[in-house]
């Protein structure tokens, strides 16, 4: 269930481009080896159940609205990593990380 969430995650943000993220989230795994399962990073990112049902739906709308604010609180909050001369908030690299992950 959880690499299932996962990879629609993955689908919502990525398309076509989950090569390039997969490529920034070892990166950021990297530096975070404790984070490398799918289970700790969806549980880092704190999606609730509701959001769980929006990935199941496919409903990337509101998804998508959670995480540009969580990313901008990530920014608001000095919680940015920097990958391969880049500053990306915890969330994107984050979804990164799934996307090497599945």
């Amino acid at each position: 269930m959880l690499n299932e969430v996962a990879a629609k995650l993955v689908e919502v943000f990525f398309h076509s481009n989950k090569e390039h993220a997969a490529i920034v989230g070892w990166a950021y795994l990297s530096n975070a080896p404790l984070e490398a399962s799918t289970a700790v990073l969806l549980d880092y990112l704190r999606l609730s159940p509701e959001q769980w049902q929006q990935v199941s739906e496919e409903d990337s709308a509101e998804l998508r609205k959670w995480f540009h604010r969580h990313q901008r609180e990530d920014f608001a909050q000095g919680r940015i990593v920097k990958i391969h001369g880049y500053m990306l908030s915890e969330t994107e690299a984050r979804f990164c990380a799934l996307a090497a992950l599945v």
